[in-house]
Protein backbone atom coordinates (compact mmCIF):
# COMPACT_ATOMS: atom_id res chain seq x y z
CA UNK A 1 0.00 0.00 0.00
CA UNK A 2 1.27 3.35 -0.96
CA UNK A 3 1.95 5.70 1.88
CA UNK A 4 -0.26 8.35 0.77
CA UNK A 5 -3.14 6.51 1.69
CA UNK A 6 -1.89 5.09 4.82
CA UNK A 7 -1.69 8.85 6.04
CA UNK A 8 -5.02 8.83 4.82
CA UNK A 9 -6.73 6.17 7.23
CA UNK A 10 -4.28 7.20 9.74
CA UNK A 11 -5.98 10.60 9.86
CA UNK A 12 -9.54 9.25 9.67
CA UNK A 13 -8.57 7.22 13.10
CA UNK A 14 -7.04 10.13 14.47
CA UNK A 15 -10.25 12.32 13.47
CA UNK A 16 -12.91 9.59 15.32
CA UNK A 17 -11.16 9.26 18.52
CA UNK A 18 -11.47 13.16 18.78
CA UNK A 19 -14.72 13.44 17.75
CA UNK A 20 -15.72 10.29 20.16
CA UNK A 21 -13.65 12.22 22.83
CA UNK A 22 -15.66 15.58 22.15
CA UNK A 23 -19.06 13.63 22.45
CA UNK A 24 -18.07 11.94 25.74
CA UNK A 25 -16.67 15.20 27.29
CA UNK A 26 -19.98 17.48 26.80
CA UNK A 27 -22.69 14.78 27.19
CA UNK A 28 -21.55 12.20 29.31
CA UNK A 29 -18.52 13.39 32.02
CA UNK A 30 -20.24 14.30 35.30
CA UNK A 31 -18.46 17.99 36.54
CA UNK A 32 -16.34 18.35 39.00
CA UNK A 33 -18.04 18.75 42.55
CA UNK A 34 -18.04 22.47 43.70
CA UNK A 35 -15.33 23.77 46.86
CA UNK A 36 -16.86 24.35 49.59
CA UNK A 37 -16.21 27.05 51.12
CA UNK A 38 -16.40 27.92 54.89
CA UNK A 39 -17.43 31.49 55.76
CA UNK A 40 -16.14 32.98 58.73
CA UNK A 41 -18.07 34.39 61.77
CA UNK A 42 -19.67 37.25 62.06
CA UNK A 43 -18.50 39.53 64.36
CA UNK A 44 -20.71 42.12 66.02
CA UNK A 45 -18.91 45.99 65.46
CA UNK A 46 -18.33 47.39 68.64
CA UNK A 47 -21.12 50.11 70.06
CA UNK A 48 -23.32 48.24 67.52
CA UNK A 49 -26.63 46.10 68.11
CA UNK A 50 -26.55 43.05 69.87
CA UNK A 51 -26.67 39.58 68.45
CA UNK A 52 -30.07 38.39 69.19
CA UNK A 53 -30.69 35.60 71.65
CA UNK A 54 -33.31 32.54 71.46
CA UNK A 55 -36.74 34.09 72.10
CA UNK A 56 -38.78 33.50 75.73
CA UNK A 57 -42.13 33.84 75.78
CA UNK A 58 -43.37 36.11 77.95
CA UNK A 59 -45.13 35.21 81.17
CA UNK A 60 -49.25 36.53 81.04
CA UNK A 61 -49.97 38.20 84.67
CA UNK A 62 -53.60 37.39 85.86
CA UNK A 63 -55.90 40.77 85.95
CA UNK A 64 -56.00 42.68 89.43
CA UNK A 65 -58.36 40.97 91.43
CA UNK A 66 -61.11 43.77 92.60
CA UNK A 67 -61.55 43.78 96.32
CA UNK A 68 -64.79 42.69 97.60
CA UNK A 69 -66.80 45.52 99.97
CA UNK A 70 -66.16 44.39 103.89
CA UNK A 71 -69.25 43.74 105.90
CA UNK A 72 -69.46 46.20 108.51
CA UNK A 73 -69.73 45.32 112.57
CA UNK A 74 -72.86 47.52 112.92
CA UNK A 75 -75.78 48.76 110.31
CA UNK A 76 -74.46 51.56 108.27
CA UNK A 77 -76.51 51.49 105.19
CA UNK A 78 -74.35 48.82 103.16
CA UNK A 79 -72.62 44.87 103.92
CA UNK A 80 -73.48 44.26 107.74
CA UNK A 81 -72.30 41.18 109.47
CA UNK A 82 -74.21 38.82 110.57
CA UNK A 83 -73.69 36.24 113.46
CA UNK A 84 -75.64 32.62 114.10
CA UNK A 85 -77.01 31.97 117.45
CA UNK A 86 -77.35 28.23 116.76
CA UNK A 87 -76.18 25.52 114.80
CA UNK A 88 -79.11 24.03 113.84
CA UNK A 89 -83.07 25.38 113.19
CA UNK A 90 -84.49 27.69 115.77
CA UNK A 91 -88.38 28.20 115.70
CA UNK A 92 -90.88 30.48 117.04
CA UNK A 93 -87.95 33.17 118.47
CA UNK A 94 -88.81 35.91 120.77
CA UNK A 95 -87.12 38.74 122.39
CA UNK A 96 -86.97 37.22 126.67
CA UNK A 97 -88.80 38.49 129.23
CA UNK A 98 -85.31 40.55 130.14
CA UNK A 99 -85.24 42.39 126.47
CA UNK A 100 -81.74 41.18 126.45
CA UNK A 101 -81.94 37.67 124.73
CA UNK A 102 -83.85 35.77 122.86
CA UNK A 103 -86.29 32.61 123.17
CA UNK A 104 -86.65 30.21 120.85
CA UNK A 105 -87.23 26.47 120.07
CA UNK A 106 -85.09 23.64 118.78
CA UNK A 107 -87.21 21.14 117.00
CA UNK A 108 -84.30 18.63 116.68
CA UNK A 109 -84.19 18.38 120.70
CA UNK A 110 -87.81 19.49 121.27
CA UNK A 111 -86.59 21.76 124.17
CA UNK A 112 -86.80 25.84 124.61
CA UNK A 113 -83.99 27.93 124.86
CA UNK A 114 -82.79 31.34 125.91
CA UNK A 115 -79.57 32.57 124.12
CA UNK A 116 -77.44 35.65 124.59
CA UNK A 117 -75.97 37.60 121.95
CA UNK A 118 -73.03 35.91 122.33
CA UNK A 119 -74.09 32.82 121.31
CA UNK A 120 -74.55 30.92 125.11
CA UNK A 121 -77.72 29.38 125.42
CA UNK A 122 -79.54 27.68 128.62
CA UNK A 123 -82.79 25.47 128.57
CA UNK A 124 -85.96 27.25 129.53
CA UNK A 125 -87.60 23.81 130.87
CA UNK A 126 -86.40 20.04 131.39
CA UNK A 127 -89.54 19.35 129.89
CA UNK A 128 -89.30 18.16 126.34
CA UNK A 129 -92.09 19.75 123.60
CA UNK A 130 -91.45 17.01 120.77
CA UNK A 131 -93.07 17.83 117.44
CA UNK A 132 -94.15 21.69 118.93
CA UNK A 133 -96.30 22.79 115.37
CA UNK A 134 -96.98 26.54 116.64
CA UNK A 135 -95.91 28.48 119.42
CA UNK A 136 -97.76 32.11 120.80
CA UNK A 137 -95.70 33.55 123.67
CA UNK A 138 -97.53 36.00 126.04
CA UNK A 139 -96.72 39.49 125.79
CA UNK A 140 -93.82 39.21 129.01
CA UNK A 141 -92.22 35.84 127.16
CA UNK A 142 -92.67 34.32 129.91
CA UNK A 143 -95.22 31.84 128.68
CA UNK A 144 -96.44 30.12 125.80
CA UNK A 145 -99.29 28.48 124.04
CA UNK A 146 -97.92 25.34 122.61
CA UNK A 147 -99.79 23.41 119.71
CA UNK A 148 -99.56 19.65 118.38
CA UNK A 149 -100.08 18.34 115.23
CA UNK A 150 -103.15 16.08 116.89
CA UNK A 151 -104.75 19.45 117.36
CA UNK A 152 -104.03 19.50 121.28
CA UNK A 153 -102.93 22.38 123.02
CA UNK A 154 -101.11 23.67 126.25
CA UNK A 155 -100.10 26.24 128.37
CA UNK A 156 -96.47 26.38 129.42
CA UNK A 157 -95.25 28.82 132.32
CA UNK A 158 -91.82 28.66 132.31
CA UNK A 159 -91.42 30.84 135.42
CA UNK A 160 -93.62 28.01 137.60
CA UNK A 161 -92.36 25.29 135.13
CA UNK A 162 -96.34 24.14 135.00
CA UNK A 163 -98.87 23.14 132.43
CA UNK A 164 -102.58 23.41 131.72
CA UNK A 165 -104.50 21.78 128.70
CA UNK A 166 -106.70 23.86 126.74
CA UNK A 167 -109.92 23.08 124.29
CA UNK A 168 -108.66 21.27 121.21
CA UNK A 169 -111.53 23.16 119.39
CA UNK A 170 -109.68 26.46 120.20
CA UNK A 171 -107.23 28.06 117.88
CA UNK A 172 -105.76 31.74 116.40
CA UNK A 173 -104.61 32.14 120.01
CA UNK A 174 -103.45 35.88 121.50
CA UNK A 175 -102.21 37.43 124.68
CA UNK A 176 -103.59 40.67 126.47
CA UNK A 177 -100.60 43.35 127.30
CA UNK A 178 -100.79 41.84 130.37
CA UNK A 179 -100.48 38.85 129.48
CA UNK A 180 -103.38 37.51 132.34
CA UNK A 181 -105.95 36.92 129.49
CA UNK A 182 -106.11 35.32 126.05
CA UNK A 183 -108.62 35.42 122.50
CA UNK A 184 -108.99 32.79 120.72
CA UNK A 185 -111.31 31.54 118.24
CA UNK A 186 -113.94 28.43 119.14
CA UNK A 187 -114.53 26.09 116.56
CA UNK A 188 -117.04 24.04 117.07
CA UNK A 189 -118.60 21.20 114.96
CA UNK A 190 -122.10 23.21 114.22
CA UNK A 191 -122.20 26.95 112.66
CA UNK A 192 -123.81 27.79 115.52
CA UNK A 193 -120.85 27.04 118.20
CA UNK A 194 -118.40 29.15 116.55
CA UNK A 195 -117.50 32.22 118.66
CA UNK A 196 -114.90 34.64 119.51
CA UNK A 197 -114.05 33.92 123.19
CA UNK A 198 -111.76 35.40 125.75
CA UNK A 199 -110.52 33.41 129.19
CA UNK A 200 -107.59 33.20 131.42
CA UNK A 201 -104.66 32.03 129.76
CA UNK A 202 -105.18 28.33 131.34
CA UNK A 203 -108.61 28.14 129.76
CA UNK A 204 -110.85 28.62 132.94
CA UNK A 205 -113.30 31.90 132.75
CA UNK A 206 -114.38 31.26 128.86
CA UNK A 207 -116.81 33.98 127.78
CA UNK A 208 -118.27 34.14 124.54
CA UNK A 209 -117.46 37.67 122.83
CA UNK A 210 -119.06 37.54 119.40
CA UNK A 211 -120.42 34.53 117.23
CA UNK A 212 -118.40 33.78 114.45
CA UNK A 213 -121.29 31.53 112.56
CA UNK A 214 -119.97 30.74 108.62
CA UNK A 215 -117.38 33.80 109.02
CA UNK A 216 -114.93 32.20 111.06
CA UNK A 217 -111.96 32.13 108.91
CA UNK A 218 -112.59 35.78 108.26
CA UNK A 219 -111.17 36.54 111.66
CA UNK A 220 -108.28 37.66 112.67
CA UNK A 221 -107.20 37.54 116.13
CA UNK A 222 -104.99 40.07 117.21
CA UNK A 223 -105.25 41.99 121.06
CA UNK A 224 -104.36 45.40 120.90
CA UNK A 225 -101.66 46.47 123.31
CA UNK A 226 -104.02 48.69 124.88
CA UNK A 227 -106.63 46.51 125.27
CA UNK A 228 -109.33 48.22 122.80
CA UNK A 229 -109.17 45.81 119.88
CA UNK A 230 -109.36 41.78 120.16
CA UNK A 231 -109.79 40.86 116.48
CA UNK A 232 -110.26 42.32 113.42
CA UNK A 233 -113.05 40.68 110.63
CA UNK A 234 -113.21 40.61 106.94
CA UNK A 235 -117.01 40.85 106.29
CA UNK A 236 -117.62 44.92 106.00
CA UNK A 237 -119.12 46.06 103.10
CA UNK A 238 -117.14 45.47 99.70
CA UNK A 239 -115.87 48.86 98.21
CA UNK A 240 -115.27 47.43 94.97
CA UNK A 241 -112.49 44.89 93.62
CA UNK A 242 -110.51 43.64 96.65
CA UNK A 243 -111.19 47.33 98.09
CA UNK A 244 -113.29 46.03 101.51
CA UNK A 245 -114.36 47.33 105.18
CA UNK A 246 -112.13 45.51 108.10
CA UNK A 247 -113.99 45.17 111.22
CA UNK A 248 -112.58 45.98 114.39
CA UNK A 249 -113.75 43.85 117.08
CA UNK A 250 -113.37 45.02 121.19
CA UNK A 251 -113.46 42.73 124.39
CA UNK A 252 -116.64 44.12 125.61
CA UNK A 253 -118.66 44.40 122.05
CA UNK A 254 -117.71 48.31 120.88
CA UNK A 255 -118.98 49.10 117.99
CA UNK A 256 -115.75 51.02 115.97
CA UNK A 257 -115.30 52.97 112.53
CA UNK A 258 -114.32 50.18 109.92
CA UNK A 259 -111.13 50.13 108.39
CA UNK A 260 -110.75 50.63 104.09
CA UNK A 261 -108.06 48.26 103.22
CA UNK A 262 -106.80 48.68 99.07
CA UNK A 263 -106.35 45.10 98.78
CA UNK A 264 -106.43 40.93 99.83
CA UNK A 265 -104.44 39.22 102.47
CA UNK A 266 -104.39 42.07 105.32
CA UNK A 267 -101.80 41.31 108.20
CA UNK A 268 -102.07 43.86 111.07
CA UNK A 269 -98.98 44.53 113.27
CA UNK A 270 -99.71 46.74 116.28
CA UNK A 271 -97.16 49.51 117.33
CA UNK A 272 -96.35 49.10 121.13
CA UNK A 273 -98.81 51.17 122.70
CA UNK A 274 -101.79 49.96 120.31
CA UNK A 275 -102.71 53.43 119.18
CA UNK A 276 -101.11 52.45 115.30
CA UNK A 277 -101.16 49.93 113.01
CA UNK A 278 -99.13 49.16 110.20
CA UNK A 279 -100.69 46.37 107.29
CA UNK A 280 -99.74 44.67 104.00
CA UNK A 281 -102.23 44.08 101.67
CA UNK A 282 -101.72 43.10 97.85
CA UNK A 283 -103.69 44.71 95.09
CA UNK A 284 -103.58 44.42 90.82
CA UNK A 285 -101.92 48.06 91.37
CA UNK A 286 -98.75 46.10 93.26
CA UNK A 287 -98.85 43.75 90.76
CA UNK A 288 -100.65 41.42 93.47
CA UNK A 289 -97.10 41.54 95.39
CA UNK A 290 -97.71 42.85 99.27
CA UNK A 291 -97.55 46.84 100.24
CA UNK A 292 -97.30 48.05 103.50
CA UNK A 293 -99.57 50.93 104.74
CA UNK A 294 -100.50 53.06 108.05
CA UNK A 295 -103.41 53.93 110.04
CA UNK A 296 -104.29 55.08 113.61
CA UNK A 297 -106.32 52.75 115.66
CA UNK A 298 -107.35 53.76 118.44
CA UNK A 299 -111.05 54.76 119.52
CA UNK A 300 -112.42 57.38 116.88
CA UNK A 301 -109.34 57.92 115.07
CA UNK A 302 -109.90 54.61 113.72
CA UNK A 303 -108.79 54.45 109.90
CA UNK A 304 -106.86 57.99 110.56
CA UNK A 305 -104.46 59.05 108.61
CA UNK A 306 -104.43 55.80 106.63
CA UNK A 307 -101.77 56.34 103.68
CA UNK A 308 -99.24 53.95 101.51
CA UNK A 309 -95.56 53.44 103.21
CA UNK A 310 -94.59 52.34 99.39
CA UNK A 311 -92.45 49.23 100.97
CA UNK A 312 -93.32 45.93 99.11
CA UNK A 313 -92.95 44.02 102.13
CA UNK A 314 -95.36 41.40 104.59
CA UNK A 315 -95.89 43.33 107.96
CA UNK A 316 -94.60 39.70 109.43
CA UNK A 317 -91.61 40.90 108.02
CA UNK A 318 -91.62 44.09 110.53
CA UNK A 319 -90.90 44.76 114.16
CA UNK A 320 -91.23 47.89 116.29
CA UNK A 321 -88.46 49.41 117.39
CA UNK A 322 -90.50 52.31 119.22
CA UNK A 323 -94.10 53.59 119.04
CA UNK A 324 -92.99 55.77 115.35
CA UNK A 325 -89.86 53.30 114.29
CA UNK A 326 -90.11 50.25 112.28
CA UNK A 327 -87.21 48.11 110.46
CA UNK A 328 -89.07 45.81 108.23
CA UNK A 329 -87.37 42.92 105.70
CA UNK A 330 -87.84 43.83 102.00
CA UNK A 331 -87.07 41.46 99.41
CA UNK A 332 -84.96 42.65 96.60
CA UNK A 333 -87.17 40.95 94.33
CA UNK A 334 -90.67 40.51 94.39
CA UNK A 335 -92.74 38.12 91.28
CA UNK A 336 -95.81 39.33 89.46
CA UNK A 337 -98.45 37.63 92.17
CA UNK A 338 -96.36 36.49 94.86
CA UNK A 339 -99.20 37.66 97.07
CA UNK A 340 -101.12 34.40 96.65
CA UNK A 341 -97.94 32.38 97.40
CA UNK A 342 -95.41 34.39 99.64
CA UNK A 343 -93.16 31.15 99.79
CA UNK A 344 -92.00 32.34 96.45
CA UNK A 345 -89.85 35.09 98.31
CA UNK A 346 -88.00 33.00 100.10
CA UNK A 347 -85.13 32.79 98.11
CA UNK A 348 -85.15 35.99 97.39
CA UNK A 349 -82.43 38.03 99.34
CA UNK A 350 -83.63 41.07 101.73
CA UNK A 351 -82.38 44.24 102.49
CA UNK A 352 -82.99 46.01 106.17
CA UNK A 353 -84.94 49.11 106.33
CA UNK A 354 -85.77 51.28 109.01
CA UNK A 355 -89.23 53.62 108.80
CA UNK A 356 -90.11 56.14 110.32
CA UNK A 357 -94.14 56.49 110.85
CA UNK A 358 -93.92 60.36 111.93
CA UNK A 359 -92.31 61.90 108.26
CA UNK A 360 -92.69 58.84 106.16
CA UNK A 361 -89.00 58.61 105.15
CA UNK A 362 -87.61 54.87 104.87
CA UNK A 363 -83.63 54.54 104.69
CA UNK A 364 -81.61 51.05 103.87
CA UNK A 365 -79.75 50.42 107.02
CA UNK A 366 -78.13 47.22 106.24
CA UNK A 367 -77.60 44.39 103.37
CA UNK A 368 -77.29 41.22 105.36
CA UNK A 369 -74.25 39.46 104.90
CA UNK A 370 -74.40 36.17 102.96
CA UNK A 371 -77.53 37.14 100.46
CA UNK A 372 -79.99 36.09 103.20
CA UNK A 373 -83.31 36.24 103.23
CA UNK A 374 -84.67 36.51 106.88
CA UNK A 375 -87.97 36.84 109.14
CA UNK A 376 -89.65 37.09 112.35
CA UNK A 377 -87.70 39.96 113.35
CA UNK A 378 -87.24 40.98 116.80
CA UNK A 379 -85.67 43.81 118.38
CA UNK A 380 -83.63 43.94 122.04
CA UNK A 381 -85.26 46.56 124.51
CA UNK A 382 -81.83 48.92 123.93
CA UNK A 383 -82.42 49.01 120.37
CA UNK A 384 -78.80 47.56 119.78
CA UNK A 385 -79.31 43.97 118.24
CA UNK A 386 -81.59 42.84 115.53
CA UNK A 387 -82.55 39.11 115.91
CA UNK A 388 -83.76 36.97 112.76
CA UNK A 389 -84.87 33.51 110.99
CA UNK A 390 -82.42 32.49 108.24
CA UNK A 391 -85.13 31.39 106.00
CA UNK A 392 -82.67 28.87 103.95
CA UNK A 393 -80.75 26.91 107.06
CA UNK A 394 -83.73 28.35 109.67
CA UNK A 395 -80.88 29.28 112.11
CA UNK A 396 -81.48 31.94 114.85
CA UNK A 397 -78.95 35.12 113.95
CA UNK A 398 -78.38 38.60 114.75
CA UNK A 399 -76.97 41.68 113.69
CA UNK A 400 -75.93 45.12 115.42
CA UNK A 401 -77.79 47.66 114.82
CA UNK A 402 -75.73 50.10 116.49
Amino acid sequence: MDKKRLLVIALFIVATVAIAYGLYYVFLKKPAAAPVTIKPPITAPTGGLPVAKEGVPTPTLPPTAVALPKAAPTAQGGLTQTTALTSGQARFSTVSSDGKNANYYDPNSGKFFRVTPNGQATQLSSQTFADAQKVTWSTQNDKAIIEYPDNSKILYNFTTQKQATLPKHWEDFSFSAQGDKIAAKSIGVSVENRWLVISNPDGSEAKTIEALGKNADKVKVSWSPDGGVIAFAAIGDALGFARKEIIPLGPNNENYKPLVVEGMSFEPKWTPDGGKLIYSTFNADSNYAPTLWFTEAQGDNMGANRHKLNVNTWADKCAFADNDTVYCAVPDTLEKGVGFVPELAKSSPDSLYKIDLKTNLKNMVAVPEGNLSISNLIISADKSTLYFTDNLTGQLKQMKLK
